[in-house]
């Protein structure tokens, strides 16, 4: 993990991705006190995040928490995860359409954008890439409009708010038949004036476990 803007630092250490239906977990440990862990557990219906310190979430969590549609539609993780949405998009009763090309680290892909069936504020776009269909992008984004002060002075001085989450998967390689990526990086950024924040976790993934008992337990996180 590595903060890039909005403050300074970075960590190392394990990383666990693991799913089971619609039941996603999301755990990493790092080498550093002041924040040693991120852990987010989707048991089916409801989403957790563990505090990396008494009463303190990261960014990241605290955003994950207020759009808990990226674990319960399956999209968190893409094709590493059982709940992936368009394993079974009628099921999820969710839509795509379609948003033209876009070339992604110089691959065109297709654009699509995703609707869940409940609705939320997120705009959500998957990216395939063009020639072998591979899962190579996710894109959430959500814009809050500068409110309206008590007086027009007040209200000249506010501004947007935008929150933009990338998931970015590459590296694609054969695991038991299925062709999975093995490198996962989050970006997570928020743009405010005077305060931009930009932070950046990379996942190598070197060993896949297949048909692994996880108890329910496991997906809570929280404490």
């Amino acid at each position: 993990m590595i903060i890039r803007t909005g403050g300074r630092g970075q960590g190392n250490g394990a990383a666990l991705i693991a799913s089971q239906g619609f039941r996603v977990l999301v755990n990493a440990e790092f080498d550093s006190a002041a924040y040693p862990l991120e852990k987010l557990g989707f048991d089916g219906k409801q989403l957790y995040a563990r505090p990396y310190a008494p009463g303190a979430r990261s960014p990241l969590a605290g955003f994950l928490l207020s759009h808990p549609a990226t674990f319960s539609e399956g999209l968190i993780g893409g094709t590493l995860s059982s709940a992936w949405p368009l394993l079974d998009l009628s099921g999820r009763r969710a839509k795509l359409e379609y948003s033209g090309t876009e070339k992604i680290a110089g691959r065109r892909t297709y654009k699509l954008k995703y609707i869940p069936h409940e609705s939320s504020d997120l705009k959500i776009k998957i990216f395939l890439d063009a020639e072998n269909f591979h899962h190579v992008r996710t894109e959430y984004e959500r814009n809050i409009a500068a409110p309206i002060g008590a007086t027009p002075a007040q209200s000249i001085s506010q501004r947007e708010i935008r929150y933009k989450l990338i998931e970015t998967f590459s590296d694609f390689r054969t695991e038991a038949s299925l062709t999975l990526p093995h490198t996962y990086n989050l970006q997570f950024s928020v743009f405010r004036l005077n305060d931009p924040l930009l932070l950046d976790w990379t996942f190598n993934l070197t060993r896949f476990t297949f048909d692994y008992p996880i108890e329910l337990k496991e997906f809570v996180t929280d404490r």
